[in-house]
């Protein structure tokens, strides 16, 4: 599954590709601009992330140096192509939603990523930029991330054990968020978490296909979606003026609601191949979005 960001201007398209090789694309023409690879040989899990001003890309992916595996954070200049940190993380796999597993805070001073491992203390962590200094980790296995519009809370979506809402940068826990089956089912996960513009609301997308949006200061659900059940969430994005929420999944729709009432404006399919990773431009006139086996 490759993933696509762009960058905080719409300007540029950072897609990940075979190889782990990331392309820095002119998004107007798609024209490629510069490669992006890790050092050593990429072996699973690639996710991306612009900061927030667009200065810094960043990559986070298991590689593999001779008979080991690492899994490393990498922060590149996008202008130079140069790299500016290299992290080896104290976690585990990246998690498999490579769009949502690597985070940098609206204020770019942190960084978060997921990790699929179970120990204690290595279900990923958040890093400060600017040092390459880990300020706090989480236990057991987070598969999805998203930082508030103000910096200030942290969405982690983990697996059986549903989203716990985090203070920024002391990783306290706020809240957590129980995820509730769909009818006719005995358990479900949180697979996507995503903040909407303003940071009064936070949808989810589960394993069997639910989508819920919830009130962040109490806690209390708004609404669920189920137009994807059983089907699970891949993708999970409001617009940037929070008016449209869109929703991939692995019933091959992408699927767009609207997301003050939850009605739903519009579906496309693909045939055979599923809709995987998307994302707005900044202007939102371009909707970007891969295919499984595509990009």
């Amino acid at each position: 599954f490759y993933p696509i960001a762009f960058s905080p201007t719409g300007k540029l398209l950072a897609a990940g590709s075979k190889g782990g090789v990331i392309k820095l694309l002119d998004a107007a023409t798609g024209m490629e601009i510069r490669t992006f690879r890790f050092a050593g040989d990429y072996f699973s899990n690639l996710s991306i992330a612009f900061s927030p001003d667009g200065s810094m890309l960043a990559g986070f992916a298991e590689v593999s140096k001779g008979n080991e595996r690492q899994t490393m954070l990498v922060i590149w200049d996008v202008v130079t192509g140069r790299e500016i940190r290299a992290i080896e993380l104290d976690c585990g796999l990246p998690s498999y939603q490579p769009a949502s597993s690597l985070v940098f805070s609206p204020d770019g001073k942190y960084v978060a990523v997921g990790s699929q491992s179970w120990d204690k203390g290595k279900g990923g962590g958040v890093w400060e930029v600017a040092s390459g200094e880990k300020v706090c980790a989480f236990d057991g296995h987070t598969i999805s991330l998203a930082f508030s519009p103000n910096a200030e809370l942290l969405a982690t979506a983990r697996k059986k054990e549903g989203v716990k809402l985090l203070e920024v940068p002391t990783g306290k826990e706020i809240r957590t968020l129980k995820i509730t089956p769909p009818s006719g089912y005995e358990w479900d996960e949180c697979d996507w978490v995503t903040f909407n513009p303003d940071g009064k609301f936070l949808a989810t997308g589960s394993y069997f296909g639910v989508i819920t949006l919830w009130e962040v200061t109490t806690g209390r659900e708004v609404y669920r979606l189920t137009g994807h059940v059983p089907s699970a969430i891949r993708s999970l994005v409001f617009s940037p003026n929070g008016r449209r929420l869109v929703s991939t999944a692995f019933d091959n729709t992408l699927r767009v609601w609207e997301a003050a009432t939850g009605n739903e404006l519009r579906t496309l399919s693909h045939g055979v191949q599923f809709y995987e990773n998307v994302a707005f431009s900044p202007d939102r006139k371009l909707l970007a979005y891969d295919t499984y086996g595509t990009c």
